[in-house]
């Protein structure tokens, strides 16, 4: 039985979910390969705080969305996620893109997929769903309302990676779209290899249950098996840190930079009173202040990876309005101050 998006909501808890930050990098070189400079389009800290926190670092959902708003409205293109999405690879993915390229089959793929989305981003969560000789891989919102350009960068790098990996480039899928649209579906037609459906109960992409058993090109058992055992490890540790403590970490990373991170702010940001927030951390076994203290040290850390990044750079990162406050709080963090741990990792 097919379900309305509404009533797959109420199957998911919604919360403040994260990205990882290697898929959001697959829209900076994208960008960069147009020949726009990123920095006309994002403050210079934005990019500064992604390069600090790796491929396998995560950022909010909002701040991804945001992102990617302002690149179709730099760009003035509304297919700009769907073009994105054929230039996503494994990479992007982290170990769910290479688990998925060493799969044996397409129905292994779309398993892994069901199993482990949320390593690459907490917008929704996928079912397959077979209807005769047809299937439908589901795509679930985790949040109501979820803006289309997940959809369309979700459902395309699907598209994409069946294409790709099974070795028919001309495989083709129908694409349907809970949102509206009345405009070109040229290039959502390049990329599905047939005309979309919108206005839809579901979004999702229907296809023969045929394709299943289509084999994956670069398919690899051992390290298929090896990469599903570190896959199931990164979901234990995406699933250890409470839903509170997570909500809060989001929201201190994205504000940090800005130095608007006390607990009222970040409290008003989460939509609940500062004694609800200190409450709900407390029952975790933490304080704001130390959460906040350890927010600072890891990102001190990953800064002063980058050569590129200047002690004052840094400060200003962190959220701090003098150096030497910064200077005071990393000795009081590893015993020795920025530049001397600099130099260890150098």
């Amino acid at each position: 039985m097919e379900l309305t998006q509404e009533e797959n909501l109420a199957h998911y808890t919604t919360g403040a979910g994260t990205v990882r930050a290697g898929y959001v990098q697959a829209l900076l070189e994208y960008l960069q390969a147009q020949g726009v400079t990123l920095e006309t389009v994002y403050p210079a800290t934005v990019l500064t705080q992604l390069a600090a926190l790796g491929s396998g670092g995560r950022i909010a959902i909002t701040q991804w969305q945001d992102m990617f708003e302002k690149a179709v409205q730099f760009t003035v293109d509304p297919d700009l996620p769907l073009k994105v999405a054929e230039t996503i690879n494994p990479r992007h993915w982290g170990l769910v893109g290479f688990a998925a390229m060493s799969c044996p089959t397409m129905g292994d793929v779309i398993s892994i997929v069901e199993r482990f989305e949320r390593l690459v981003d907490e917008v929704n969560e996928s079912r397959l769903v077979q209807n005769g000789d047809m299937v439908e891989l589901q795509w679930l919102p985790l949040t109501e309302a979820p803006s289309p350009l997940f959809m369309q960068i979700a459902m395309a790098s699907w598209a994409m990676f069946a294409r790709r990996y099974t070795g028919y480039p001309e495989l083709k899928t129908e694409a349907h779209f809970t949102f509206s649209n009345s405009g070109d579906t040229r290039v959502y037609e390049r990329i599905f290899g047939s005309p979309p459906c919108f206005s839809q109960a579901v979004t999702k992409l229907v296809f023969p249950a045929t394709y299943l058993q289509l084999p994956i090109t670069h398919s690899d058992s051992d390290m298929y098996h090896l990469l599903l055992a570190q896959a199931d490890v990164q979901m234990q540790e995406l699933r250890t840190e409470p839903e509170a403590v997570r909500e809060v970490r989001v929201q201190v990373l994205r504000r940090l930079s800005s130095g608007r991170v006390n607990m009222e702010e970040i409290a008003e940001s989460l939509g609940v009173a500062p004694r609800t927030l200190q409450y709900r951390l407390e029952e975790c076994g933490l304080s704001y202040r130390e959460l906040l203290d350890q927010v600072r040290r890891d990102q001190a850390q990953r800064l002063l990876r980058m050569p590129e990044a200047a002690l004052s750079e840094i400060t200003f990162l962190l959220g701090y309005s003098e150096q030497s406050t910064f200077q005071t709080a990393f000795k009081r963090w590893f015993g020795e101050s920025p530049g001397a741990y600099r130099k260890k990792q150098t």
